[in-house]
């Protein structure tokens, strides 16, 4: 049974994100906000105007809602590159007390519907309350996941208040960025007239990436009026915005990344986190065609000259016509070359790396559960990947054997090994050990490997095997953003009862678990090392001297130091292929 694995991709990552919803704006006016009994704080910054955000005295935080980091898109910039914000009296107040809208994403909920717009490029700014300016103070900036396609910075799973509040109480204070970026054809179009336009500076490949880019020049120059140090800003992301973090790591041959920021934190992606197309390729080429037919349009021109709601519209006829991810592509700054070679030429930033991924991350891919037969999962593949031999040869190395299958140990869920979960002939936990491996394994364990060896600061990885309920079901295991809730100083996700969140793990599990990431997170934040007191030793990385170490988060009995070898065979031969695979 054919099914894309793009097109499921991000279709599950929207399910989940779409059910959590954009948070609500403040009211409007400052003297509604007092009448209200709502205090305001004003931060002045040196020459892009004034913020008064909310001074929130029962959480102890002061917030920054909506700030602008570049120039408003319009019909006119489309596809380019932002305009960078004009200079700005500190006597002119901006509003910070109501978020934005979320970018234009490809969903038909209208709840997310009417709070999307083009001019969506802002940022959220969370500090522990008073801080004055030019404090030492580290900051977090966060990219959200969602394939390229979806996500934002209003949603509360990516609410960092609980995560500065647990900061304050650690003594480690920080500072927490969220922002939104373009995304999927406003984003991330590919295509031949977009590449010819990329060349002639009338149009920007991975427009989205530049937005992150311009976001973090911003934070740069003005973080330290809001109470941050600007030498110590951690990039941070998960899925694809770890994949985002890793193409800021690559980007201009590894040779700008130091000067926008100063650690890495990479969640469950990677560089090598779906292909990393040419733009003319077949897949970027066929999303443009789609776009072009359903508007209407035959130039980058005509597509400037069609309404925001068109657009929207047409970003959401690519998803239904192939896949509902816009995987960026090659270009001139982000990725000059496969990611994968670049990762082995040690073309990236020297700065601290912290990267793991999840023990089942493959098991989101829905596209898995309808696999029945070898046939099935080799036109699958071939669909994605194209070369019969290659993909026939990953079948081989990866046998039809139940319980070597994904999730890796079922029985954490009180299921046995044997179990397929989809019947007897399925081929669902095969394919997810595929997809585990394919688009996260192979790409965190080459990563860290060349950080050992080409970088002179250090790299730690882990491996979340923490049990949740997120999703609510055992087939799917340790899987793909389940750690969300915890990483952000939250024991339940989207809302989720504690008795549910409980069903499989004890409280002293969850909050152990809890405790020592958020702690390391924090730490590294602060050093570039996760190491903490009262927590196990976190060895560096470094497989050259045999001490390839992952941290395995797994609650109270089982969090431990565990050897990155498994599937040792079966990874080596996909890194041996990466070109095959398109990264």
């Amino acid at each position: 049974m054919r099914c894309s694995t793009f097109l499921i991709f991000a279709t599950a990552l929207a399910g989940s994100l779409t059910n959590a919803l954009a948070v609500p704006a403040a009211p409007q006016g400052t003297d509604e906000l007092h009448r209200r009994g709502v205090s305001t704080v004003i931060v002045k910054t040196a020459n892009r105007g004034s913020f008064r955000g909310l001074s929130l005295g029962s959480l102890g935080q002061d917030q920054f809602n909506g700030i602008r980091y570049v120039q408003p898109i319009t019909s006119a910039n489309r596809f380019q590159r932002a305009t960078a914000l004009s200079d700005l009296s500190s006597s002119v107040i901006h509003d910070a007390t109501q978020t934005g809208p979320l970018c234009i994403q490809s969903t038909t909920s209208n709840l997310l519907a009417n709070e999307m717009s083009e001019d969506c490029l802002t940022m959220q700014i969370i500090r522990p309350q008073g801080i004055p300016a030019n404090s030492p103070v580290p900051v977090l900036v966060f990219f959200h996941g969602g394939g390229w396609a979806h996500g934002g910075s209003t949603f509360p799973i990516y609410n960092g208040t609980e995560l500065v509040a647990a900061s304050v109480l650690q003594n480690q204070p920080v500072i927490y960025v969220n922002l939104n970026y373009r995304l999927g054809i406003f984003g991330f179009l590919g295509g031949k007239q977009m590449q010819q336009a990329d060349a002639q500076g009338t149009a920007a490949l991975n427009a989205g990436y530049w937005d992150q880019h311009d976001a973090l020049q911003f934070v740069q120059e003005n973080i330290g009026a809001f109470g941050g140090d600007p030498t110590k800003v951690t990039i941070w992301g998960q899925s694809a915005g770890a994949a985002s973090v890793a193409a800021h790591l690559l980007a201009n041959g590894g040779k700008s990344g130091a000067s926008l920021f100063s650690r890495a934190v990479l969640e469950s992606g990677s560089a090598q986190l779906y292909p990393r197309y040419d733009p003319t390729a077949s897949r970027p080429q066929q999303q443009f065609n789609t776009l072009l037919k359903a508007t209407s349009c035959s130039s980058l021109d005509c597509l400037r000259g069609q309404s925001t709601d068109a657009l929207a519209q047409a970003n959401i006829d690519v998803v239904r016509n192939g896949s509902s991810t816009f995987s960026p592509t090659l270009d001139s700054y982000f990725h000059t070359i496969a990611p994968s070679k670049a990762v082995q030429n040690g073309a990236f930033a020297d700065v601290p790396i912290l990267m793991g991924t999840n023990l089942d991350d493959g098991t989101f891919v829905q596209a898995c559960t309808v696999q029945e037969t070898d046939a099935d999962l080799l036109q699958l593949f071939q669909s994605q990947y194209g070369s019969t031999s290659v993909v026939k040869n990953l079948l081989a190395t990866y046998p039809d054997q139940a319980p070597q299958g994904c999730p890796f140990r079922p029985v954490l869920y009180g299921v046995q090994p044997t179990d397929r979960f989809y019947g007897f002939s399925s081929q669902y936990k095969r394919c997810a050990a595929i997809e585990t491996d394919l688009l996260f394994t192979a790409g965190k364990r080459a990563m860290l490997s060349a950080a050992a060896r080409f970088n002179k600061h250090k790299a730690f990885g882990y491996l979340w095997a923490q049990r949740t309920a997120v999703n609510g079901d055992p087939a799917k295991g340790v899987t793909h953003s389940c750690e969300l809730g915890m990483i952000f100083a939250r024991p339940t996700l989207n809302g989720q009862s504690d008795a549910a969140a409980r069903q499989y793990a004890s409280s002293a599990d969850i909050e152990s678990t809890t405790s020592h990431i958020v702690t390391s997170l924090l730490t590294f934040a602060y050093k570039g090392d996760p190491n903490a007191r009262g927590f196990p030793s976190w060895p560096a990385y470094d497989d050259a001297s045999g001490s390839a170490m992952l941290m395995q988060f797994e609650g109270t009995y089982n969090t431990t130091l565990v050897p990155d070898t498994f599937r040792g065979p079966q990874v080596a031969y996909l890194q041996s292929q990466a070109a095959a695979f398109g990264v």
